[in-house]
Order: structure tokens, then sequence, then C-alpha cells
């Protein structure tokens, strides 16, 4: 199956799989029905600027977040290590207080 990708007054066949693609171009992609199958995401110049916008932000964000990952992970291990000793102690308590209550039983 075919989709029909538009755009002003051009109209092209298209494989359903470079839907979202032609999509992303600014063509509204439908179906041998009619029926949209993706809108355009980008309608004019002011929508290009206003998505490039949006993307440079969620770049930042992704490389802030990549510059404070060795910290996270430096931090998590830390804390891994705690609660692996407070595990490893709680182990011990209980061992102990079982063998008392045993030996109590006795």
């Amino acid at each position: 199956m075919s989709y029909f990708a538009q755009k002003k007054n051009r109209i092209i066949a298209i494989a359903e799989e470079k839907a979202l693609e032609y999509s992303e171009m600014g063509y509204t992609v439908t179906d041998k029905n009619g029926d949209v199958i993706c809108e355009a995401t980008v309608t004019s110049v002011q929508d290009a600027k206003k998505k490039i916008e949006e993307l440079n932000k969620e770049l930042k964000e992704a490389k802030e977040y990549g510059e404070n990952a060795d910290a996270k992970i430096a931090q998590l291990k830390e804390e891994n290590a705690e609660l692996k000793e407070q595990l490893k102690n709680a182990k011990k308590s209980r061992g102990k207080t079982t063998a008392t209550a045993t030996a109590d039983a006795e």
C-alpha cells in the first residue's frame, strides 16, 4: 500500500515507510482513501525555527546530563556500598539473634 504526500499544490506517491520522513519535511501524508496518516510537522519557517529551538534546548539538557553523569555514578556506587554494608550488618545481627534464641530455647 502506498501513501500520498501533499505540500501546497504538490501531491506525490510515497512508500509507507517514508511517511514520517515526508511529514517532517512539511508534507501532509494521506492514504488512498484520503485519511490523514501524518500531519505536516513543519508548515512554515517560524515553525521550523521553533522546532530548532526545542531541539537545541534538549541537546543542552543532554549535554548537562552527560557532564554530570560521572559524578552521579560515583555517588550511586558509594550509596550502594553503604547499603550493602548495612545489609551485611543486619544479616549478622539477625543471625546472632536467631542463635541466641535457639540457645535460650534449649
